[in-house]
């Protein structure tokens, strides 16, 4: 028994020792590859960690951008696949798992976890760049402080490795195509002995540029024959909004133009309206600052036209909506002679900020001129005293002045426009567009949810510590989803008890799903509905379909004596023995007929219309069916629910049609998109701007 005893403890000792030799090769082996290869200053490693998820959140950003860009020669998932893996890798950081003073753990750390997380071709590319990038930091001496020409070092070999593993070189629409103009950009900046921030901005911009270049490019691995191409290369472009990123947010140097107003801030009171406007370098709410700097990022990066001026919409609920003007400002001093510019109007309502859109957009054109102007007269006068484009060519041949002129800081924006108080103009500019965009545009509460007896009482007003006043405290605002349209037209008083919920159900379930779908569509376009039958029946059924559609695009005649052709009424109700049209594609018949006139197992109600559906029908159409498909809503939820739909699409429709008004005459369709609209959906917007004011400018 002792001799078992002692022959288990001797046992358990030996797999005790092996499992502590075990665990402390480990950690040995762990310890090694946490101290091995050059450092970053432990200050700045956190900065290198906030550049990493700068740069992480801008790819996150321009996700849908990228898709659109890969769906010419890919499967148009590109940014989404980017975009994970940087949710992933911010996640890494954010626990902690990511080192903050060696490069080389650092890129070996998120090699491996864009290995794990994006899959594919893609996940193979970059998992290998970074790889190659944290192996070739081993290149130098353990605990040698990181220099720009190691990251030179490290960027050339990591290019060189994605090229011979991919057989692919510049011009062959790659990432490849922003990496190498960048990697040789950083060589020329460094070696013309620019500081490492104003050499990473030069590799930056060669990346940018070399990136919007391949859209001009007729071949690409990704596509068996050469094409033409209408977006640059997804892969390229990506490199360049990282990498922007990056270095926009690496702050600690700052050239002239970043440090343009400074600490100075602007301030203008309305008293009026007791609403002042401040102008600032940087927002007062971290929040909104941070959300700022990713839109100023953006519209400047992916979210342009290429290679011209433009307007554009991005932004989601979460990042808020954003509209920005790209532009430029002549410079002689600037690479290509010009300094790309833009103005962003940032806010949390899209439907508020499209609505905004002519009014704005009209408005900064008129302070973009102004500043062109003033940034042309100066351009102007320095080429007459010295022109710049043949000093770059000497000086390019002679290499005698190229070294300063390349290390010259971007120049502040009073510099280029020549006014000393350029940023006071395009503050009181700016206020002026804000207060009068506020007095004219509102955002309107839909009032028929409101109960018709609620007044604002002004003369009892409670004020707030947080500035805010409080109207009609003491009284309860209520609901009222029970209000009908009926007073309206007093021929509808006789139906005032229906609900608009049961009429279409009903005839949706007495029609079927193919004719009350003809009927609905014929509603939403404005096609003319004519119900004939007897009086109550017809009632109900102008009352319900004429619903469909805003106020101001009713005309109802609910009993004629005669027929009226569309121009005159959309919705007309006559009686059987009135003389109506054969069925057409501008006329939609609803004939009703009384129980004893029947004929067999016929229908009720029968619709007799020549046109023809579209394949894809309105989103509206899609969602009202899908409402009259639910029958868990209540009636008092449907009309609630729907209100909403209507005021939204009735909005889209005078978004377009505001645009149409101020002369805004070519293609629409990328504005119908962003607002949520399809081709589909063009008959419904035309009608419905029918009921709007001809020039809504």
């Amino acid at each position: 028994m002792g001799v078992k005893s002692r022959f288990e403890f001797t046992k358990k000792n030996d797999e005790m020792s092996h499992n502590m030799e075990e665990q402390n090769s480990q950690m040995a082996k762990e310890n090694s590859i946490y101290n091995i290869g050059p450092v970053i200053q432990s200050r700045s490693g956190l900065s290198f960690l906030t550049v990493l998820t700068f740069s992480c959140e801008a790819l996150i950003a321009c996700a849908k951008q990228l898709n659109i860009m890969d769906e010419e020669c890919g499967d148009g998932n590109y940014g989404s696949i980017l975009a994970h893996s940087a949710n992933a890798i911010k996640l890494a950081i954010k626990e902690g798992r990511i080192s903050t003073t060696r490069p080389f753990l650092t890129f070996m750390q998120i090699s491996q976890i864009i290995e794990k997380e994006m899959g594919g071709l893609e996940s193979g590319i970059y998992s290998l760049f970074f790889d190659s990038v944290a192996k070739n930091f081993l290149r130098f001496q353990s605990d040698e402080q990181i220099t720009a020409n190691m990251w030179l070092t490290v960027l050339t070999f990591a290019n060189k490795m994605i090229s011979e593993v991919s057989g692919t070189s510049i011009d062959h629409r790659t990432m490849l195509d922003a990496l190498i103009p960048a990697e040789n950009a950083l060589r020329d900046a460094l070696n013309l002995g620019s500081s490492p921030v104003d050499a990473f901005g030069e590799a930056v911009k060669a990346a940018e540029i070399s990136a919007m270049q391949t859209v001009h490019m007729s071949r690409s691995v990704n596509c068996t024959i050469n094409k033409t191409f209408k977006y640059p290369d997804p892969g390229a472009h990506a490199v360049g909004i990282w990498m922007r990123a990056a270095y926009e947010e690496d702050g600690s140097d700052e050239c002239e133009g970043c440090q343009s107003i400074g600490n100075v801030k602007y301030l203008s009171n309305e008293h009026e309206t007791r609403t002042s406007f401040l102008s600032a370098q940087q927002s007062l709410m971290q929040d909104i600052g941070n959300l700022l700097k990713y839109a100023c990022i953006r519209s400047l990066s992916c979210e342009v036209h290429p290679g011209k001026e433009g307007v554009c919409y991005f932004g989601d609920e979460y990042r808020g909506h954003v509209l920005s003007h790209t532009f430029t400002l002549k410079d002689a001093q600037a690479r290509g002679f010009r300094r790309w510019c833009s103005f962003i109007v940032f806010m949390r309502d899209k439907q508020f900020l499209l609505n905004m859109w002519p009014f704005l957009i009209d408005n900064l054109k008129e302070v973009i001129r102004e500043l062109q102007d003033l940034a042309e007269r100066r351009y102007n006068a320095e080429e007459a005293e010295c022109p710049q484009r043949a000093m770059r060519l000497t000086t390019a041949n002679s290499g005698a002045s190229c070294h300063s002129i390349s290390i010259k800081q971007s120049r502040t924006l009073t510099d280029i426009t020549n006014e000393k108080h350029v940023f006071v103009r395009i503050h009181m500019w700016l206020v002026w567009i804000l207060s009068a965009g506020a007095r004219h545009f509102i955002e309107i509460f839909p009032m028929s949810l409101l109960d018709d007896e609620l007044n604002y009482n002004f003369e009892h007003q409670i004020e707030t510590e947080e500035g805010f006043t409080l109207v009609n405290a003491k009284l309860p605002v209520n609901f009222n989803f029970n209000w009908n349209d009926s007073e309206l037209l007093p021929e509808f008083s006789e139906i005032a008890e229906k609900s608009t919920a049961v009429i279409l159900r009903n005839l949706k379930r007495i029609l079927g799903k193919d004719q009350f779908k003809q009927l609905l569509y014929s509603c939403l376009i404005g096609v003319q509905v004519l119900v004939r039958g007897p009086k109550i029946q017809r009632l109900e059924s102008l009352y319900g379909l004429s619903s469909l559609v805003p106020r101001a695009c009713r005309r109802i005649k609910t009993q004629t004596l005669e027929y009226m052709d569309p121009d005159t009424c959309n919705f007309i109700g006559v009686d059987t023995s009135v003389a109506v049209p054969l069925p057409c594609a501008s006329v939609c018949r609803l004939d009703i007929i009384l129980n004893e006139h029947k004929v067999g197992n016929t229908k009720s109600h029968i619709v007799k219309w020549t046109g023809i559906l579209p394949t894809k029908l309105p989103t509206l159409l899609i969602k009202i069916e899908k409402l009259l498909d639910n029958e868990k809503l209540g009636n008092s939820v449907f009309k609630a629910h729907f209100a909403t739909l209507q005021e939204e699409w009735a909005n889209i429709a005078k978004v377009v049609h505001a645009m149409r008004g101020r002369g805004h005459r070519g293609d629409l369709s990328g504005l119908m998109l962003s607002l949520g609209a399809g081709p589909q959906d063009k008959k419904l917007l035309d009608a419905w701007s029918m009921g709007l004011p001809s020039n809504p400018a």
